[in-house]
């Protein structure tokens, strides 16, 4: 996506959907299977966040998990933990503390706190596209809120893999 790419100073991504598999059928099949190379999958991102944080690009995530969780969270989470080791910051916050904050957003990119890019999700997660939304304002809040009552994975949360 050109706006993550041309990030001068931060991404910070929120993930509201606890199940995109109708976007990553084939790599969740394998996951299940015991067949997925995780390093193999985020090659490709974890290039891109290479080059975004030797720019000194910052990149934030912070992922809703509702319980019991599914088995596509799970396989998520997974790949969070192993993007986390290439320097993408990802927090977790529970369902229970997300509903409140009372946050009527779903999931989004903010880029740099200027550009918000609504994420459009059909059945199953079908990814469907995004569209700019103006009042980048609300999207800044949330990112403020969500970030700083959020716990670090792999630290004090500990999902239940």
């Amino acid at each position: 996506m050109d706006y993550l790419n041309g990030a001068q100073h931060s991404i910070f991504r929120f993930e509201y959907l606890q199940d995109f598999s109708a976007t990553d059928r084939d790599e969740f099949a394998k996951w299940q299977n015991h067949e997925l190379d995780i390093a193999q999958l985020g090659k490709g991102w974890w290039n891109d966040l290479r080059v975004l944080h030797k720019r000194g690009v910052v990149t934030q995530r912070v992922r809703r998990v509702v319980r019991p969780m599914n088995d596509y969270t799970k396989f998520e989470l997974e790949i969070h933990k192993e993007s986390a080791r290439h320097g993408d910051k990802i927090k977790i916050i529970d369902d229970d503390l997300f509903q409140v904050f009372n946050v009527n957003l779903r999931d989004f990119w903010l880029v740099d706190d200027k550009t918000a890019l609504k994420m459009n999700y059909g059945d199953a997660g079908r990814y469907e596209g995004f569209s700019i939304d103006e009042d980048v304002e609300k999207y800044v809040k949330a990112k403020e809120l969500l970030w700083r009552h959020s716990l670090p994975i792999g630290e004090k949360f500990i999902p239940e893999i």
